[in-house]
């Protein structure tokens, strides 16, 4: 084992905080990154961590070794980098965090992606809650609004498309309860959140009293009657009548929900008419030919897939 995969194994580790963490991070075993950690200790002649039975924290040493193999470690990624650049030919794993209901956006395409770049390996991950650029490993992050950025400033960011966000209940629901409509008329309603929001009780709503540190988005916070993990289930459970939800108009299980009667949009002077899909990723001392590539191709994908 070379210093540089024990150095991206200690890096890893450091950064999830354990070991099963960093096994998930890098697709091994827990048992293999435990291995990798001791014997760079062994190299090292000097302790990375201290351990407990709950969790692992870094000694003095070992604080001061992270900068360094964090180093060792970019230096091996531009190294891989320029190496693309000079094959002619894009090439490596493009690790991509995307909501479950917008990875057919990718594999729609997928085939003509990979005669175009047979050397490209995508690898999709499907996310039911919010993503921490700081934990998360990742090359390409889809996101719908500024949360992703908000959390690390650093990521450069792609717009891919526009769409609205609007509220919708059922009629039993709304004869329950009666029609909200006004932010006022909201206090006395009730929700269908998601775990993609962080907090879940966030919604964004245009005149919204409460706004982001930067200004930039009106929303309020809400009464919850139920959480969902994925926008297939929080259309389920509003089309159940256990309250109202705030979703993209984008989703054909939105639009077939509405169609069958399932779902009725509400407050329509108060929805999100110009709401972003972004594509965030982290800023390189030098281009990525994968990612480029990547970005090229799909971008030239977005009218036919979300205005068909």
């Amino acid at each position: 084992m070379n210093w540089l995969d024990l150095c991206t194994s200690f890096v890893c580790v450091a950064e999830t905080g354990g070991i099963r963490a960093a096994s998930r991070r890098l697709q091994v075993t827990p048992m293999a990154i435990s291995k990798q950690i001791k014997q760079l200790e062994q190299k090292l002649g000097q302790a990375l961590f201290s351990r407990s039975t709950r969790n692992l924290k870094l000694t003095e040493f070992g604080t001061v070794f992270l900068a360094q193999a964090k180093t060792l470690v970019a230096s091996g990624d531009n190294l891989l980098n320029w190496l693309d650049n000079s094959s002619g030919q894009p090439q490596g794993v493009i690790e991509i965090i995307v909501l479950n209901e917008l990875a057919d956006f990718i594999v729609n395409y997928l085939r003509e992606f990979n005669q175009l770049y047979p050397k490209i390996i995508i690898k999709l991950h499907g996310y039911a809650k919010a993503v921490d650029p700081n934990q998360d490993q990742f090359d390409l992050v889809f996101g719908s609004g500024e949360y992703i950025g908000r959390l690390q400033p650093g990521l450069v960011r792609r717009q891919m498309a526009r769409f609205s966000a609007d509220f919708y209940a059922s009629s039993d629901y709304l004869k329950k309860y009666g029609t909200p409509h006004s932010i006022a008329d909201l206090q006395r309603h009730y929700f269908v959140t998601s775990t993609q929001n962080s907090p879940s009780n966030f919604v964004i709503i245009r005149g919204g009293d409460q706004l982001l540190s930067d200004g930039s988005t009106e929303f309020i916070t809400v009464k919850e009657s139920m959480i969902a993990s994925n926008y297939a289930s929080q259309i389920a459970i509003t089309s159940q009548g256990f309250g109202i939800a705030q979703l993209p108009t984008v989703l054909p299980a939105c639009q077939a929900a509405v169609r069958s009667g399932n779902l009725i949009q509400i407050l329509e002077p108060l929805s999100i008419q110009d709401f972003p899909l972004y594509l965030f990723y982290k800023k390189t001392d030098h281009p990525q030919p994968k990612i480029k590539a990547f970005l090229d191709f799909y971008m030239q994908k977005v009218d036919s897939f979300f205005n068909p």
